[in-house]
């Protein structure tokens, strides 16, 4: 599933989306279909890019842990790697 999908099906996101906002490829940003409020778009916009900023925070952490535990095979560091991982799903 990719970072987009996972977002999609937030709560209140997937609720939102439902009244005619679809999503842009081209400006990664979402758009009204139906006229639907500028409030409305704020919100899921705000969100859609507050959403990425955490998500490449947590990649940037997934990479350090499996990089410091392919290096030197630490067994906690596999441990918190696999903490992190079980987080993530």
């Amino acid at each position: 599933m990719d970072i987009r999908e996972e977002f999609e099906k937030l709560d209140g996101i997937a609720e939102t989306i439902k009244n005619g906002i679809y999503y842009y490829e081209k400006s990664n940003s979402y758009c009204s279909a139906v006229g639907t409020s500028y409030v409305s778009l704020a919100r899921i916009n705000g969100a859609w890019y507050a959403f990425q900023e955490q998500q490449k925070k947590i990649d940037a952490i997934v990479s350090i842990v499996r990089e410091a535990d392919l290096s030197d095979g630490n067994s906690s560091v596999a441990i918190v790697h696999d903490e992190i991982m079980e987080l993530l799903k």
